[in-house]
């Protein structure tokens, strides 16, 4: 049930910050001609983000009892701390079932 919580607080998260920055960036900006090497620049500050993920053990099957202690994030090979830790054992997963009807794929 954690994992799910996680998951699901995960996703509401990367939904908003996605929904965020698409609003920001549909913003009007005024722009003039006179300097044709003006550069824009903006500035987004980002609260949390989730980052959810999945700890295999050699053989391929989930670790499901690691401690914060035990988990290390790194950006650019440079340690980054993290103040949430969260596991979850209900996340949620998506199928996609394709069907080939095209005409490379008939029958002999």
């Amino acid at each position: 049930m954690e994992l799910f919580v996680f998951m699901t607080r995960a996703w509401r998260l990367l939904g908003a910050l996605l929904l965020a920055v698409s609003a920001a960036a549909q913003q009007p900006v005024a722009t003039t001609t006179a300097d044709p090497q003006q550069r824009m620049s903006e500035t987004v500050s980002v609260g949390y983000v989730m980052i959810p993920f999945t700890a295999l053990d050699p053989k391929g099957r989930a670790i499901v009892d690691l401690r914060a202690n035990e988990v290390a994030l790194q950006v650019d090979g440079r340690p980054v701390t993290s103040d949430m830790f969260e596991r979850s054992q209900n996340a949620p997963v998506s199928f996609t079932i394709l069907l080939d009807g095209s005409g490379s794929m008939a029958l002999a």
